[in-house]
């Protein structure tokens, strides 16, 4: 196996250093142009004995207005404790990402650190030998980071064949997959939404209310991978998904089988309301040319779409005049806490200065000024204080922030989360109490990512198929049954050798298991 490396060199550091290190540190400014990597500047060495550096960070979708402007004046107010001369954000469409991120590693890029999340890049990264090892940095240079993460049971989770390559946020999230709709409509047009609570009842309503939708409306919104009903039959049966290989297993079975996606009921059944509902005109046909679709739901072009349960807790918004209205389908059935790796960072294989981002980073987990100046930006410019809720200043709101909201940042750190206009008390009290529901279970697989080299020629013709036929499967645009599509996309699996993706997978799971 190939033993991941890095160019950091031993360095000597000097006790002023080291005591800066210790005390913790963070992160600071940036500017419009594109970088690449870490730059040593000409600026005086700080009294700490730091040379001057600028660090570049890879993040996804796109940056908030003043983000150079709180950072400029972060590098400046923490210029003696970490002597960074600036940060470059630099930031990728959420659909490129991954992609941009595999090439970038593949060149040799030598920027410092970017967003991964299991559901993304992490595991293409870590096949690729992308990231750092951070298990012999942490406890050098983020004391406090490493014992966060040891206290919280986090390492195994974010790590590969021994190897910890990602500094996760802290938060927990359960991602289980429900539906929201628009209550207004259903109002006006006669449509009781009083009790859905299976998929048979969401067809009842949709076949019901198709007809009626306004015109420019449709009635659910499938998603342009047609993906959207193959969550809620994971949810239903209990399923917890291996991200990028489309193996799923079951949570309360024990065994941690592997399954392919396709081998499943749950799959059956998504083909089968994919296609009934395209047929009826319940879904778009369309569908997977929509490079919109996912604000189609803010944007009131659909009535129903699937999201998460805890969306409906943090206060889904629509970004036109209406009401929306939710249900917990399957309300027993089990579902897991997300893993730790679906909102992290991980620093660059070829990161110059590595133990400068994990100085900036212990810094974020031990100051709280720091981390609220880095997370909100600067009181009376981005955010007003209003008893102890962190308000919009006049003239911004979630809309149009200047600063203040999420940017694609993974490490948050929830012991700093404060109150805010979206952010309430109140939405913090009910995603605790949907949190401690029993049927919410941490899953032994959770953090799983495993390693797929001996399998890569299968990989990439299981690829092929999930993104050539699984579409068209699950939409339904296509002539026959929806058995007969999923038996011959079955068939095609198979003769594409899925078994031995799944006994390799299988393998990997109990390796991780009796890790």
């Amino acid at each position: 196996m190939k033993k991941r490396t890095s160019n950091l060199v031993k360095r000597t550091i000097s006790v002023a250093v080291a005591a800066v290190m210790t005390a913790g540190l963070l992160i600071g400014c940036g500017n419009k142009e594109e970088n690449t990597g870490t730059t040593v500047t000409e600026t005086t060495v700080s009294e700490s004995g730091l040379e001057p550096v600028s660090l570049v960070f890879w993040l996804r979708n796109e940056p908030k207005e003043d983000q150079e402007k709180v950072m400029e004046a972060f590098c400046e107010k923490y210029r003696e404790e970490l002597n960074l001369e600036s940060i470059t954000f630099n930031y990728i469409a959420a659909g490129d990402y991954t992609d941009k991120m595999t090439s970038l590693a593949a060149a040799g890029d030598d920027y410092d650190s970017c967003y991964v999340a299991d559901y993304m890049n992490f595991a293409k990264m870590s096949e690729n030998h992308a990231l750092l090892p951070l298990q012999d940095l942490l406890p050098q240079y983020a004391p406090t980071l490493w014992k966060t993460y040891q206290d919280m049971g986090l390492i195994k989770a974010c790590s590969v064949d021994g190897d910890l390559l990602a500094m996760p946020w802290t938060r927990s999230k359960v991602g289980k997959k429900t539906i929201l709709w628009r209550q207004d409509i259903a109002d006006k047009l006669g449509v009781d939404m009083s009790n859905i609570t299976t998929i048979e009842d969401v067809d009842r309503v949709l076949t019901e209310i198709a007809p009626k939708l306004p015109a420019g409306m449709y009635a659910f919104n499938i998603g342009n991978s047609a993906n959207e009903l193959m969550e809620l039959m994971k949810a239903r049966d209990g399923l917890s998904a291996v991200s990028n290989y489309d193996f799923s297993y079951d949570i309360a079975a024990g065994d941690n089988a592997m399954i392919p996606l396709e081998q499943t009921q749950a799959f059956r059944d998504a083909a089968y309301y994919g296609k009934k509902w395209y047929d009826e005109g319940i879904t778009e046909k369309n569908a997977l040319s929509n490079q919109d679709s996912i604000n189609d739901s803010k944007n009131g072009k659909c009535f129903m779409w699937v999201n998460t349960v805890e969306s409906w807790y943090e206060g889904w918004k629509l970004n036109v005049e209406g009401e929306v209205g939710f249900t917990n389908l399957y309300p027993d059935s089990l579902a897991v806490f997300d893993s730790p790796m679906n909102n992290a960072m991980g620093i660059n294989v070829n990161c110059k200065n590595p133990e400068r981002v994990l100085m900036l980073f212990e810094l974020l987990n031990t100051n709280e000024e720091a981390y609220d100046m880095f997370m909100y930006g600067m009181e009376g410019e981005h955010y007003v204080v209003n008893d102890g809720v962190l308000e919009y200043p006049e003239g911004q709101d979630a809309t149009n922030s200047k600063y203040m909201g999420w940017f694609y940042w993974g490490f948050v750190r929830d012991k700093f989360d404060k109150a805010t206009a979206t952010y309430t008390d109140e939405v913090k009290q009910n995603l605790t109490d949907w949190h401690n529901k029993e049927t919410n279970v941490m899953a032994p697989l959770v953090g799983f990512t495993p390693n797929m080299d001996a399998v890569k020629t299968e990989l990439a013709q299981r690829t092929q198929l999930i993104n050539e036929q699984r579409p068209l499967v699950l939409l339904g645009a296509y002539e026959g049954s929806s058995d007969e599509a999923v038996d011959k996309y079955t068939e095609d699996c198979k003769a594409a050798n899925v078994d031995a993706i799944a006994k390799h997978l299988n393998s990997e799971a109990q390796k991780f298991v009796n890790q």
